[in-house]
């Protein structure tokens, strides 16, 4: 029995093919080196007003003290001018210099006699004389780690994560005996708890992801921990077949 080979690619068509896959490359660096060699190739429009954004990462209290972590969210450097405390201005120190490069970072401290359980409104003015402002409903000492919080968070993870899961160990037996009917609606409603909990976590990751700064894209992030999520959620193993018998 002789058989037939098939088409042998010549080293024209070859030549072809390379040429058709790195035109669009070559198109696409020229592309990248104009906007680069030309700042924008025109597109790069200085705005009207200056575009500013701050974001307050995080907030410490001590005694007689406030420290404030503050990163620039926006597209250009922030010199911060000025500090108000419940619409009184306040000294302030701040390091590593007043003025913030684009995504960089700064802690700012205000040494301020503050009272436990009052609430603070902080307003932060740059040099444009643009206000950010942040908010310290109720005024506490902010936690540290120690023995006593680690040892709280490892009962509270003993509570919520082994408990539960061993005493549904002790239930694997008689829910063995409950027949398929039974068994499907147990599952039913358990697929049912993990979309709502799918759901409500979703809308709090976008409401943490707003609160982003735009550089970040908190929203598309949250996307791709969606997507990345539902693709690992396809490898779900089929049922077993014992629950059917």
């Amino acid at each position: 029995m002789t058989t037939t080979a098939g088409p042998v690619p010549s080293k024209k068509s070859f030549l072809s093919n390379l040429v058709l896959l790195l035109v669009p490359l070559l198109l696409l660096a020229g592309v990248i080196a104009l906007f680069v060699f030309t700042k924008g190739a025109g597109l790069d429009v200085t705005p009207a007003a200056p575009i500013e954004t701050l974001q307050f990462e995080r907030t410490i209290l001590r005694p007689g003290q406030i420290e404030l972590h503050l990163r620039n969210t926006s597209p250009q450097e922030i010199a911060i001018a000025q500090i108000n405390i419940n619409d009184a201005t306040w000294p302030y120190t701040i390091s590593p210099a007043n003025t913030i490069a684009r995504l960089g970072t700064a802690v700012l401290v205000l040494h301020y006699p503050w009272v436990q359980a009052e609430a603070y409104e902080i307003t932060v003015f740059s040099s444009n004389s643009i206000p950010f402002e942040t908010s310290i409903p109720v005024a506490t000492t902010t936690a540290i780690a120690s023995a006593d919080t680690l040892w709280s968070f490892t009962l509270i993870g003993i509570y919520v994560g082994i408990i539960p899961v061993a005493l549904g160990m002790f239930w694997l037996p008689a829910i063995k005996s409950l027949g398929p009917r039974a068994m499907m609606f147990l599952m039913s409603a358990t697929v049912g708890l993990l979309v709502y909990l799918g759901i409500d976590a979703t809308t709090e990751a976008l409401e943490v992801g707003g609160k982003l700064g735009d550089a970040f894209q908190g929203a598309g992030n949250v996307g791709i921990g969606i997507m990345d999520v539902s693709a690992a959620g396809c490898g779900w193993p089929q049922a077993d077949d014992r629950w059917a018998k």
